[in-house]
């Protein structure tokens, strides 16, 4: 869908940045996440350097052994996963998404 046709839909209430977001993920196959339902761990925020955080818009969700997944406002930034992986080569790492608003206030 046209992102002017979308804006206008969130604008006018019909859709919200929710909506376009879980479609959006659905359609990149990528796990839509609500950041407001998690408790992020100290390990998974400790992983991940602040500057890349703000960066990249990225937040850390999770850590578990070397797994770490990281939450996105965009499923198809492809820039963005592959210059973390480059980055952050100690971890394996996963992406969810979840809407920019969300990220922002995180």
């Amino acid at each position: 869908m046209d992102g002017q046709v979308v804006e206008e839909l969130i604008r006018q209430g019909v859709l919200t940045e929710e909506d376009e977001m879980r479609a959006l993920a659905a359609h990149a196959q990528m796990e839509f996440v609500d950041l407001g339902e998690f408790v992020v761990p100290q390990t998974a925020i400790d992983a991940v350097p602040r500057e890349l955080v703000e960066r990249f818009k990225v937040i850390p969700v999770s850590l578990a052994g070397n797994a770490l997944t990281l939450a996105v406002s965009d499923p198809i930034d492809f820039d963005t996963f592959d210059s973390l992986g480059h980055m952050l080569t100690q971890h394996g790492l996963s992406f969810v998404c979840a809407t920019p608003a969300a990220i922002r206030e995180a």
